[in-house]
């Protein structure tokens, strides 16, 4: 049965930010403080590589939700500077001043609309929306989208349904990237027709599957019946964990979607990085690593 892994998620991203960060130059720019809290991802608008940014001397001041739907707002000075948008403001308070804040974002574009956030009573899209046009008296509050649940502070989400579609996510990822990126896809991959998508995506890109398997999901012990839950779908299964018959059973079945993912992984031509629950993730991240950045110079 899968597991939610939101914690763990959030330790490996670090690490891997830092790993990048050793290995690429350009990459040093997002390692000052790698883990993003709650829904917000990396790659920093506000941080580009290689470019000064000059603030001014004027702050604008801004309130922020905080919490959920029975949250309140909290207010925060933001140096002003040229060109800024209010997703570089979100992202200042996040990196600079709280780094509990929690947001959303993705393309950094105007394409994906991850950024949607209420800017002043109107919903906008932040990475697009310039301070400079929006701030009234140098003063903005920015809260989360109002027609959907809040999940906490500016994120706010409504899901379609509580699986994961690791294929049509592949998918999006081919359509969405027009540069050879480096991209990494951290799943279990235990969803169907995944490889193809994945096939696509590591012919134009260079493609990292980072894969976490729990020991206990492998060789259950000998504890008698388990009431077990699908995290995604809810689906629910009693197992007779005192029958040797059923761990054997349960054990030969993790072992060969394991190796099926391992071919699977193999034939797309990507880096496979396994991480295993209880084991130090540093490690094997900074191994997989390495072996990569010495390929590539080669």
């Amino acid at each position: 049965m899968r597991k939610l892994l939101s914690g763990r998620v959030a330790r490996i991203v670090g690490l891997f930010m830092a790993l990048m960060a050793s290995l690429m130059p350009g990459m040093a720019a997002l390692a000052d403080n790698p883990v993003l809290t709650g829904a917000a991802f990396w790659g920093d608008p506000e941080f580009d590589a290689g470019k000064a940014l000059s603030y001014e001397s004027v702050d604008v001041r801004v309130r922020v939700w905080r919490g959920g739907t029975d949250g309140a707002f909290q207010e925060f000075e933001v140096p002003r500077r040229e060109s800024q948008t209010v997703l570089d403001v979100v992202t200042h308070i996040q990196r600079a001043l709280d780094p509990t804040l929690a947001y959303r974002y993705a393309c950094r574009v105007g394409m994906c609309g991850s950024c949607a956030m209420t800017v002043n009573g109107a919903a906008r899209w932040t990475c697009r929306t310039h301070v400079d046009k929006v701030a009234k008296d140098g003063r903005l509050t920015v809260a989360p989208l109002r027609n959907l649940p809040v999940i906490r502070d500016l994120v706010a989400f409504e899901p379609e349904g509580r699986s994961t579609d690791l294929a049509a996510s592949l998918t999006y990822a081919v359509r969405l990237l027009n540069h050879r990126s480096i991209v990494v896809v951290l799943s279990d991959f235990l969803a169907p027709s995944w490889e193809r998508p994945l096939q696509r995506l590591a012919a134009r890109h260079e493609v990292v599957a980072v894969t976490v398997d729990d020991p206990r999901e492998r060789a259950l012990p000998a504890s008698g019946w388990l009431d077990l839950e699908d995290a995604e779908s809810g689906r629910r299964v009693l197992v007779d964990a005192g029958s040797r018959e059923v761990r054997g059973r349960l054990a030969s079945l993790a072992e060969r979607r394991v190796e099926e993912r391992r071919r699977g992984l193999a034939a797309a031509g990507v880096d496979h990085v396994a991480l295993i629950t209880g084991q130090d993730y540093a490690l094997p991240l900074r191994r997989a690593f390495a072996l990569r950045a010495k390929r590539l110079h080669r």
